[in-house]
This record gives structure tokens, sequence and C-alpha cells, in this order.
């Protein structure tokens, strides 16, 4: 890949991110809110540090916004049940229908 198609890929990422930002803020959630719910959509049972790692977020971010999803009933924080320092993050059924409701409309927007 050249120069130029990097510069055109990082253009049209940016633009894809724009309309992604758009779509998650009529439905009320962030953008980091959002992609934190589509990593635990994708990989149940996922812990604050699988999120940081995957998404690069700080650890402070994740804790703040996995207490926003959480408040709003889209995620649960529970105990592992093996090793209690340890905390899974589960989506609930309304943070999936959510979820699901966000992506697609991204889907039918994208070019």
């Amino acid at each position: 890949m050249n120069s130029d198609q990097i510069f055109k890929t990082a253009i049209k990422a940016r633009k894809l991110r724009k309309t992604c930002l758009q779509i998650a803020r009529k439905h009320k959630v962030s953008f980091n809110e959002l992609e934190i719910l589509k990593f635990v959509l994708d990989k149940p049972d996922a812990t604050p540090a699988d999120i940081r790692k995957g998404l690069c977020i700080e650890s402070a971010i994740v804790s703040r916004k996995l207490k926003v999803l959480s408040n709003k009933n889209f995620v649960a924080c529970k105990r592992n049940s093996k090793d209690r320092r340890v905390i899974n993050i589960e989506i609930s059924t309304e943070g999936k229908r959510l979820t699901k409701r966000i992506l697609a409309a991204i889907k039918n927007y994208a070019p």
C-alpha cells in the first residue's frame, strides 16, 4: 500500500467514524460506550482489562463508561465465581438490542 492509498483510507475511516458518532448520539450513547457494548457483545464475560487492551482505551475511561452503561442497564458487572478479584462484564438483553440496532443503522448507512 503506498502513501496515497493510506491517506485515502484514513480519510474514509474518519468519515465513517463521524457517521458512527452521529448514529450513536441519536441513540443516546457515546462512541466509547458503543465500542464497549460491541466488544462485550462479541466477547461474553469480558473483563475491564480485556476491554482496555482490545480497544486501546485507558483504564479510567473504561471504568467510567462501564459505570454509565451499568446505570443505563446495558451491562452488568459481576464478580467471577472462580476468582473473586476478577470482574466479568455481561451485556443485558437491552444492551444487545441497542447495540444491534445501532450496528444495523451504521450498516445501512455505509457506502
